[in-house]
């Protein structure tokens, strides 16, 4: 059991070390979303092969993220979390020097796989930093710093694209994983590895990345195929039959990645599940009004970077206050209040898109964006408060899986709705933000329907929110 009487050596710096780096991932993500049409202009690239840009580093990254929690628990997380930078790092240069674009979404991959290392051990160094009563404040600075970078990621990214190159998307995070390294190096503690052999759940780690891969893949290939195509709904057959054969797996695994135990706890599947559906029907809201921006208003990547600033800063000055809110709700109280803002941004953004009041579609980025700072600093501080002790790697790694892993298919979908209203020869057009000399208005439906989609996901959320507050039971104390 750790002693809190003692904290860990610097758990300021530990934050300063996690946050720096998570910042940086997060510019990785945000400026591809504005840069995604060139990229696609620049390679020729197909509908689908557009839309892999962005879901291979995000397949990558939620199928692995269970194994390096794991990884991170057996040999404690400082060393792998080193081992993760140093691959960010090395696969954002080769991204820069990509020849055409099957090179690109392969390196995509490998920056994915390291960005799962940090993820899932990020919000564990600082759960081991950090005691009870501060771990709320610390959460909240560290959702922030992903919304930090989400506030001048757009803006940067068109800055990049028209100034520099697309090769800048990726070379510009260098220096700051160089810095994230230095710090690391001198000022990261964390927990030390666990007692006694532990083992991976090869069986079941397979078995979930396969089944990603099926469901995701067949979403995707709806751009071109149209989803009465039976690849679609067979690839999808498939990821839903395997879900039997992981229960079968996980209830003979040593060491599961479900652990029944642990999903009997304190309402432990209600926080994964209702983290799920929230980020399902939040994070593709960025892409989707990047997309709507340039395509149906017509604005530069520059001038729609701008024009999303108000989500970022409304999600960094809601995770601002974490600290005096915790103080004054507890995490699942403000996982609801969270999940029931962002709902009605993005009915605000919805009604507003359909009615052409523009400054009504910046209202609603904004309460978006405040919501989705309450909720995701919130849902992480209840999942770490619930989990038992030892677990907090590879609980926290299921957390963000499955977050991931709802964005990961939501993002699919939304993609597939907008561009359905395009013929199919049009549809990367679509994508390169060009709308392919159709008349913008002819693809705004795809736009509210993909809305429609995330707002029904949102409101599954808040139900499950509501209902694991009602089961919720005193938080695991460490001593």
């Amino acid at each position: 059991m750790h002693d809190h009487a003692k904290p860990v050596q610097s758990p300021w710096l530990t934050l300063l070390v996690v946050c720096t780096v998570s910042t940086l991932l997060a510019l990785n993500g945000s400026t591809l979303n504005i840069a995604l049409p060139r990229l696609v202009r620049h390679f020729e690239a197909d509908a689908s092969a557009g839309s892999w840009l962005l879901l291979s580093y995000m397949m990558a990254n939620s199928a692995t993220l269970v194994i390096f929690g794991r990884l991170g628990d057996m040999t404690g997380q400082r060393p792998i979390y080193l081992i993760g930078l140093t691959t960010f790092t090395v696969s954002s240069i080769l991204c820069g020097f990509a020849p055409n674009i099957e090179t690109l979404i392969a390196v995509r991959c490998v920056q994915g796989l390291a960005s799962a290392i940090l993820l899932t051990n990020g919000a564990t160094l600082i759960h081991g930093a950090f005691p009870p009563e501060t771990l709320g404040k610390a959460m909240g600075y560290y959702t922030a710093s992903f919304s930090v970078a989400s506030l001048v990621g757009p803006t940067l990214g068109g800055f990049l694209v028209e100034a520099a190159g697309w090769q800048w998307v990726f070379w510009f995070n260098v220096p700051l994983c160089l810095l994230g390294l230095y710090w690391g190096a001198r000022h990261l503690r964390g927990e030390p590895a666990l007692d006694g052999k532990q083992s991976l759940d090869v069986g079941g780690n397979l078995i979930t990345m396969v089944s990603l891969l099926m469901l995701t893949f067949g979403i995707s290939q709806a751009t071109d195929l149209g989803w009465a195509n039976i690849q679609v709904w067979g690839l999808a057959l498939v990821a839903l039959l395997l879900v039997p054969v992981l229960v079968r797996i996980e209830r003979r695994a040593k060491d599961p990645i479900f652990d029944p135990g642990v999903l009997r706890t304190n309402g432990v599947v209600g926080i994964y599940v209702g983290g799920a559906l929230n980020a399902a029907g939040r994070f593709p809201l960025v892409t989707i009004m990047s997309l709507y921006f340039q395509i149906i208003l017509g604005r530069s990547a520059l001038s729609a970077g701008i024009w999303l600033l108000p989500m970022p800063i409304a999600t960094i000055s809601a995770a601002m206050c974490m600290g005096w809110l915790s103080s004054r709700r507890n995490a699942r109280q403000l996982s609801t209040a969270g999940s029931a803002l962002g709902l009605l941004g993005l009915v605000i953004v919805t009604v507003s898109i359909s009615t052409g009041i523009v400054w009504g579609t910046l209202v609603g980025l904004a309460v978006t964006g405040s919501g989705t700072g309450i909720f995701l600093g919130a849902n992480a501080t209840a999942l770490l408060q619930a989990l038992p002790e030892g677990k907090a790697g590879v609980g926290n790694a299921v957390r963000l899986m499955v977050q991931n892993g709802g964005t990961l298919v939501a993002t699919a979908g939304v993609l597939t709705i907008i561009t359905s209203a395009a013929a199919p020869g049009l549809r990367s057009a679509v994508l390169g933000g060009d709308p392919g000399g159709m008349d913008p208005s002819e693809l705004l439906p795809g736009f509210q329907w993909g809305l429609f989609a995330m707002i029904v996901l949102s409101v599954a959320g808040l139900a499950v929110c509501i209902h694991n507050q009602r089961i919720m039971r005193p938080p695991h104390r460490r001593t």
